[in-house]
């Protein structure tokens, strides 16, 4: 309940905030509101039954707190919708970036590359730049180590190839379950 009441607060600010900036009558607004990718991050994967998080008894309490969460989201739109029904000349467009899946395991993508000979690392685990065609700094995306960068090795006409190998190393991986 107390990170329900955050979750209020924040919302009541952002309100206040884009009222603010909508009285000052800009010719083009863009606004944000965490609240959707927050909620679901955090407890999308204990209402979905797929999930290994789901539990039927916690999955219940939890829906209850997310759907007072997705109460904010709509407080939040109607918001926006009321500041801008006065304005005939005003549109209002929502977007959403990505949706959502529970996720339960965790993908090391730097682990297929060193398998597949693109990554090179010293005894403590750190990236060799030097011999390394390919790795991930995060995570989130394969950067490809091309010779425009201190101790790239990959030249440009090499690119192409070096991605396609890491993109089979990625597909390669299976879990446990296949």
């Amino acid at each position: 309940l107390r990170y329900l009441e955050s979750l209020e607060l924040v919302t009541r600010q952002f309100m206040l905030g884009t009222e603010w900036a909508w009285a000052k009558r800009p010719d083009l607004m863009l606004d944000y509101f965490p609240l959707a990718d927050e909620v679901d991050h955090m407890w999308y994967g204990f209402v979905t039954p797929e999930s290994p998080a789901y539990r039927a008894s916690l999955a219940a309490a939890i829906r209850a707190v997310r759907a007072r969460a997705w109460e904010l989201i709509d407080l939040r739109l109607e918001g926006l919708r009321r500041l801008i029904a006065a304005d005939s000349g005003a549109a209002l467009f929502v977007s959403g970036d990505h949706g959502k899946l529970p996720i339960w395991r965790i993908f090391r993508p730097n682990v297929a590359l060193s398998a597949a000979g693109l990554l090179v690392s010293d005894d403590s685990g750190r990236v060799i730049p030097s011999r390394t065609s390919a790795y991930s700094p995060d995570g989130l995306y394969i950067s490809v180590n091309t010779t425009d960068w201190l101790d790239g090795i990959v030249p440009p006409d090499s690119v192409a190839s070096v991605a396609a190998r890491a993109d089979s190393a990625l597909r390669a991986v299976l879990g446990a379950d296949g």
